[in-house]
């Protein structure tokens, strides 16, 4: 170990004394090997073999699950004009070792990806053309990308351009429903017989993102904006959620579901929008968008709101792309946001339902079950100020305690007047507890619990 470092010399202590090595003597020996000895691993050595003396080569870089993708359509346009002669895997360079893959599972497909392996690869039409690509993973979904090639047989640009194409345009991620950290979405098979709002508002979420999208060339060729934005506000339990998850099922336009935990790093929304432009037509869903800080000024100007505000209407052209944001608190957006057509044209309130929306609410709840004499005026009634999610609490714990009372024995179960209320003054009780009560014209929930 050292015992002694000056400009001049470095003092090492050892088993036979104490020496000394000047610094200088040092320096020039390092430069020397840096400069004269060319050290040639296995791997380089291999690339020149296939490749020639001194290829070109050019590094792509991914650090998330999007690397599954690139991949993919890597792999789908090497395979069109290049044949693999051969692959290889080295350890740290020098010995050979079995190559690696990751078995990938995307959309209910699996895909064997390149994870730790070279390529060797040999143009179809012309052999004399040969390239090596090599993917180097430093983590997981970290992986580099080096392509090796001739400078005067392979056009690289235009290999990169293809492969671009194929990924926006044929690749996994083109027409399929991910969140913004590229996991599938497992979309529940839900239609408007599953949630009851009424038909203007349907119609409204019908025409300005469904049918917008299937539609978006005729507002292009009136040199309409093809973009559209929804904003859906109220309370929790609403229905907000319930209709995105709708919309996803009918439309076979890309979706992007971004929430608030997707969202990590400055540029995250404009890496959203500049996906979701070369996938359109595609519809970008922000569930709970008053969760990203407030998205307002009100305190400052807020990190995301500028970068949130220049990708729904900046420079770049939003063609094809439809914006659907749920809010509980829209009082706490920026009016730069929610006052402009353009970012957010069209507003749906879905505020508590009324009381004939309340009955069909019940009656869609209490339909799969054997009922005796429920007295649905009273407990619409009663329930003024709840939200669907309340009522559809209360209709499952009524089933809950018939289900005890008649012994666990669903062919004798009925859901009866009684399990009701007794269902309902549980409800009461618990949100009286949790001070959820608030004053207002009627008594209204804040029913944060049932979202």
């Amino acid at each position: 170990m050292p015992t002694d470092i000056s400009p001049e010399a470095i003092v090492m202590n050892s088993p036979f004394g104490d020496f000394s090595l000047e610094t200088e003597s040092i320096k020039d020996t390092v430069n020397y090997l840096v400069n004269n000895v060319r050290r040639t691993d296995r791997l380089n050595a291999d690339i020149e073999a296939w490749v020639g003396k001194s290829p070109e080569a050019k590094q792509k870089d991914f650090h998330s699950r999007v690397y599954i993708m690139w991949a993919h359509s890597v792999m789908e346009v090497l395979k069109e004009d290049y044949g693999i002669v051969d692959i290889k895997n080295y350890h740290y360079g020098q010995s050979y070792t079995t190559p690696v893959y990751l078995d990938e599972n995307v959309g209910g497909t699996n895909y064997k990806i390149p994870h730790r392996l070279t390529l060797f690869l040999e143009n179809k039409k012309n052999p004399s053309e040969r390239i090596a690509v090599s993917f180097y993973p430093y983590e997981k979904y970290d992986v580099e990308l080096r392509f090796h090639f001739s400078d005067e047989s392979t056009d690289f640009s235009t290999l990169w351009e293809r492969i671009e194409n194929h990924f926006y345009t044929k690749g996994l991620l083109k027409g399929q429903k991910f969140d913004a950290k590229y996991n599938m979405l497992q979309v529940e098979e839900k239609d408007w017989s599953d949630i009851v709002i009424k038909d203007k508002m349907k119609l409204k979420l019908n025409r300005n993102a469904i049918k917008f999208l299937e539609n978006v060339t005729l507002f292009q060729e009136k040199n309409l904006r093809a973009s559209r934005g929804v904003l859906i506000t109220g309370p929790p339990g609403t229905g907000k959620t319930l209709c995105c998850e709708v919309l996803c099922k009918y439309t076979d336009a890309t979706v992007i579901y971004v929430t608030r935990d997707c969202l990590e790093h400055t540029g995250d929304i404009s890496g959203v929008y500049k996906l979701a432009r070369k996938l359109a037509p595609s519809l970008v869903i922000f569930e709970d968008i008053d969760t990203l800080g407030g998205v307002t000024r009100e305190v400052g100007d807020h990190p995301l709101l500028g970068e949130f505000l220049n990708a729904l209407s900046g420079v770049e052209n939003n063609a094809g792309v439809v914006t659907l944001a749920t809010t509980n608190h829209p009082e706490n957006l920026d009016w730069a946001l929610t006052d402009r057509p353009g970012r957010f044209d069209v507003r749906l309130d879905f505020g508590y339902p009324d009381d004939k929306t309340r009955k069909s609410i019940f009656e869609k709840y209490l339909k799969p079950f054997k009922t005796k004499k429920i007295d649905l005026t009273g407990l619409v009634r009663k329930t003024e100020g709840y939200s669907g999610a309340y009522i559809h609490e209360a209709v499952q714990t009524a089933y809950m305690l018939a289900l005890e009372d008649s012994g666990y024995d669903d062919t004798k179960t009925t859901i009866t007047q009684a399990f009701m209320d007794e269902a309902m003054v549980g409800l009461t009780e618990m949100r009286e507890q949790l001070g959820k009560r608030v004053e207002g014209q009627s008594t209204k929930v804040v029913d944060e619990l049932y979202n």
